[in-house]
């Protein structure tokens, strides 16, 4: 059976202000993949990038407009994608 990768699972891998929570997120994925059991919305990735680009409580952003987009290729290649 599939499950589907919320897009707060997404944003943890990259925010270094939840080091627990990032460092599941993390393991979750990569155990996503080894066992393909992963699947990730469209919109989670369209979601993903939108919060990682904006600022953190009047901070930096946890990626970079390239970074982010980088990241959401990985996404798009890594993992089946569903669609609208």
């Amino acid at each position: 059976m599939a499950d589907l990768v919320d897009t707060n699972i997404l944003v943890y891998r990259f925010d270094h202000r939840f080091p627990e929570k990032q460092k599941r997120a993390s393991q979750l994925l990569r155990d996503g993949i080894a066992a393909g059991t992963l699947r990730i919305a469209h919109q989670g990735i369209v979601e993903f990038v939108s919060v990682v680009t904006r600022p953190v409580s009047g901070r930096k952003t946890l990626l970079s407009k390239t970074e982010a987009c980088r990241e959401a290729e990985d996404l798009l290649a890594m993992f089946p994608v569903l669609y609208p």
